[in-house]
């Protein structure tokens, strides 16, 4: 017999739609309804292993067995259990479904609430929040304004270290203004500030992490996540279980499964192995090349996130003067089929760019049209700036990028007269490279993706002229960026990444590629799993068909 598990399942509650206020308008609009109605709930861990798993008349021990555990396949294992220690996005989903955010994004990367039902902007460095009663951590203790206030000092201890804990260096002090209200005071104004609360900045529970310790915390930690933590084994597994406790009004959904069990498996084809083998029912790190098998025993779902993908010119770092002329670098583009690489070696998943601005990112500007395949008109522009076809031109990977990309790359440039060295590199020399820390210097073009780009603030880095990661500059460029930085209000932000998006198609700063999308296999037996825009892999709101009748 076939059962479609759907335990733990309640009513969700759905929030009208929002976006920012300007300054004193209120951010998530009217309270959310407060009933919710329950149609089966798994017992309280305290309870396991007696529990119900079905609609039977007889009770079962449930541990985690193959039936009852939706099984993850990640490629590295989390970093910590201390989640403000977690920077990879393998770690990251265990961490969402173990802690949760003020703010949270949702499937389509859009603000919602998370444990911050609303929020008010009082000027552009006092956020005052509204935070979500009723809710306790894993171990009983309550959420309040004590957890926020910790929380956002822990994330901040300088003793602690943490790698994310820069993003926030604009957080001056929590105020505690209620128990279930709490001001954030900048120290500048962060523009940006929403989408970092989305991110590394998740709520503990005060006593139980100062009773635990940093150690003690991070080898069992509680949260307030759907699920609960039950064990790890280093470079193994992870293995969660459905807290049903788990609040209201949540855009993650339940868990609708008893267990998860998270397995390390590094290699990309080990995991299609096991996938294969029935072993794995969701698989991340899908590649093109990989989807025709997996399709054959499941499915598989594209899921595109906002990073961006292209070919960087050095058009302004040090002695580079190759590629400052505009025409040069507009020619450069129509030299490359890009339509034809995507859809070849990228399976055609994700969507081709004409900006540096990625169709998930605020202030994407969807009349804006790639560059079409035009090689005589690449000719011609070059002609026309004096271009000088016989300097070789060398073309820097780092290992994150597939090399036949590169190489198509480079077989197009060489197709009208131009003449290509590809450097691989590995990832740190690169990096070194790229932030002029190290020789030789960065190449005259060099191919990477810059990731999280939602709120494209981040884009000065490589875009503003002098930034240590930008070899582009123009005026219009810095101007919309500069002024974005001091704008809190979404709508006049958008407007002014508008103008970047059309300044740097205009203008090139990149060979511009595409925004990938993720792929993910999934099993049949899988099902209403949703893929999220940043990458990890979101497990409540899944259930599992079962394959045999639990007796």
């Amino acid at each position: 017999m076939l059962y479609l598990f759907k335990g733990f399942r309640f009513r969700s509650f759905r929030f009208r739609s929002f976006r920012f206020g300007v300054v004193r308008s209120r951010g998530f609009g009217d309270a959310v309804a407060r009933a919710a109605y329950l149609t089966l709930a798994l017992l309280p861990l305290a309870l396991l292993p007696l529990a119900l798993l079905s609609l039977t008349h007889a009770q079962e021990v449930v541990t985690p067995q193959r039936d009852n555990t939706l099984v993850v396949a990640i490629s590295q294992d989390i970093q910590s259990f201390d989640p403000f220690a977690v920077n990879e996005v393998a770690g990251e989903s265990i961490v969402r479904a173990l802690f949760d955010n003020l703010l949270e994004r949702d499937f389509e990367g859009q603000l919602v609430p998370g444990l911050a039902t609303d929020y008010t902007i009082i000027d552009n460095q006092t956020i005052e929040f509204d935070l979500r009663r009723g809710v306790r951590f894993h171990n009983g203790e309550v959420f309040d304004a004590d957890s926020v206030q910790f929380s956002v000092e822990r994330l901040l201890e300088p003793e602690a270290n943490y790698p994310n804990a820069g993003q926030f260096s604009a957080i001056d002090r929590v105020e505690i203004l209620g128990d279930y209200t709490v001001r954030l005071h900048l120290s500048r104004p962060d523009v940006s500030i929403f989408d970092k609360l989305t991110a590394q900045l998740v709520m503990v529970p005060p006593e139980y992490y100062v009773a635990m310790g940093a150690q003690g915390f991070a080898a069992q930690p509680v949260g307030t996540g759907p699920f609960r933590f039950v064990s790890h084994e280093r470079d193994v597994e992870t293995i969660l279980a459905a807290n049903s406790d788990y609040w209201q009004g949540s855009y993650k959904g339940q868990a609708e499964v008893p267990f998860v069990r998270f397995r390390v498996i590094p290699e990309t084809a080990t995991q299609l192995a096991e996938f294969q083998a029935g072993n794995v029912d969701i698989m991340s790190n899908l590649t093109a090349d990989f989807v025709p098998v997996a399709e054959r025993v499941g499915t598989v779902v594209a899921r595109e996130v906002p990073t961006l993908v292209m070919v960087w010119f050095n058009a302004f770092g040090g002695d580079m003067t190759l590629l400052q002329d505009t025409r040069v670098r507009q020619a450069f583009n129509y030299a490359v089929d890009v339509e034809t690489i995507f859809n070849t070696l990228q399976g055609g998943y994700g969507t081709r760019l004409a900006s540096t601005i990625t169709p998930l990112s605020l202030g994407f500007d969807g009349s804006l049209t790639p560059y079409p395949y035009d090689p005589a008109r690449a000719q011609a522009l070059l002609q026309e700036a004096n271009f000088p076809f016989d300097t070789p031109i060398t073309l820097s990977i780092p290992p994150n990028i597939n090399l036949p990309i590169a190489e198509a790359i480079a077989n197009y440039l060489a197709d009208i007269g131009l003449t290509v060295r590809l450097r691989p590199m590995d990832l740190n020399a690169f990096n070194d490279a790229w932030l002029r820390d190290s020789e030789p210097n960065m190449s005259a073009l060099f191919v990477a993706s810059w990731g999280g780009l939602f709120d494209p603030d981040s884009q000065a880095y490589f875009l503003a002229t002098d930034y240590r990661a930008s070899y582009y500059s123009n005026p219009a460029v810095d101007a919309a960026l500069q002024a974005a930085q001091s704008e809190v209000d979404p709508d006049v932000r958008a407007t002014l990444y508008q103008q970047v998006a059309q300044a740097t198609h205009q203008d090139p700063a990149g060979i511009y590629l595409w925004a990938p999308a993720s792929l993910y296999g999934v099993s049949t037996r899988t099902q209403g799993w949703q893929a999220h825009p940043r990458d990890f892999v979101m497990v409540s709101g899944t259930q599992l068909e079962l394959q045999t009748a639990i007796r």
